[in-house]
């Protein structure tokens, strides 16, 4: 019936880095890290990072499951200036890496729904996502989403 929260791509420097995202134009001032095969905004950015990607001295990727601890990692050793990446995943990662002093925001795309989609063409879909809906419901309204949501360091997308 609704979305299930939302996601916004932020961009992140080093705590000592003046730049700050102003537009597609500001992305030619840094050394960008980014994830192979991730999707940033299906826009501008996603299309600046496919112009750019064979030019290692704009764009830098990385694969893998720990590609953000990477380019976390490079950004603190000087091998990238900056990284985009969801705002929750960034904020929740350096938390629990214990980072949070080395790194700021400096800059946010727009935010989008995360919605879960089923296939049509299953007869079941119909009635898991009315179970999605009415345990979100319920979870909400008992505070159990609230308590969930804040130990990942996460605040409730409809308040």
């Amino acid at each position: 019936d609704s979305h299930l929260g939302l996601s916004r791509m932020c961009f992140y420097v080093h705590r000592n880095n003046p730049w700050v995202y102003d537009g597609i134009a500001s992305l030619g001032r840094i050394r960008l890290g980014i994830i192979d095969g991730y999707f940033y905004d299906e826009g501008q950015v996603d299309q600046y990072i496919a112009r750019h990607r064979s030019n290692p001295s704009r764009i830098e990727g990385v694969s893998g499951t720990r590609g953000l601890i990477q380019n976390l990692d490079k950004m603190l050793l000087g091998r990238i200036t900056g990284i985009i990446d969801d705002q929750q995943v960034v904020n929740y990662t350096i938390h629990s890496h214990q980072l949070p002093a080395e790194f700021k925001p400096a800059g946010c795309l727009e935010s989008i729904k995360v919605q879960v989609g089923f296939s049509p063409a299953k007869k079941e879909s119909d009635i898991y996502a009315e179970k999605i809906s009415e345990a979100v419901t319920e979870l909400r309204s008992s505070g159990k989403l609230d308590a969930l949501l804040k130990r990942y360091g996460i605040a409730d997308w409809k308040q």
